[in-house]
């Protein structure tokens, strides 16, 4: 994935994370994040 769509992507989770305060999913969160960390190395 290029870095534009990387940086979307967490755009769009940050975005989430910080308007959907009701119920926050930490294992989607926990996945999302060592998905990256894959990616980034």
């Amino acid at each position: 994935m290029g870095r534009g769509k990387l940086k979307a992507k967490q755009t769009k989770v940050a975005r989430k994370l910080k308007y959907d305060t009701k119920f926050t999913d930490f294992e989607a969160l926990a996945l999302e994040l060592a998905e990256i960390r894959e990616e980034e190395e």
